[in-house]
């Protein structure tokens, strides 16, 4: 009888357990879940940064062959009346 009463107290508690199972496995999937998300909204935060970033790095690029093109002409004309008002 006693191996009886043991069976009947653990039918008993099954319905509990499972519950707090079912609880604590809710909690961690939760738990999960924000974090992953928050990873991805870090990730993506500087993703976005990074193209932005290189982005503005091209165009200062782009400004900076312009001005050197620029110079280049200004210079070489400068050279040249000077060259021509030594001769």
């Amino acid at each position: 009888m006693g191996e009886l009463a043991t069976i009947d107290k653990i039918t008993a508690a099954l319905p509990v357990i499972t519950i707090l199972i079912y609880v604590i496995a809710l909690f961690v999937n939760n738990f999960i879940s924000i974090r992953i998300n928050k990873l991805q909204i870090e990730g993506n935060v500087i993703t976005k940064s990074r193209v932005e970033w290189i982005q503005d790095v091209r165009q200062a690029l782009n400004e900076l062959v312009i001005k050197n093109g620029e110079f280049r002409v200004i210079n070489s004309k400068y050279v040249q009346n000077k060259q021509e008002k030594i001769q």
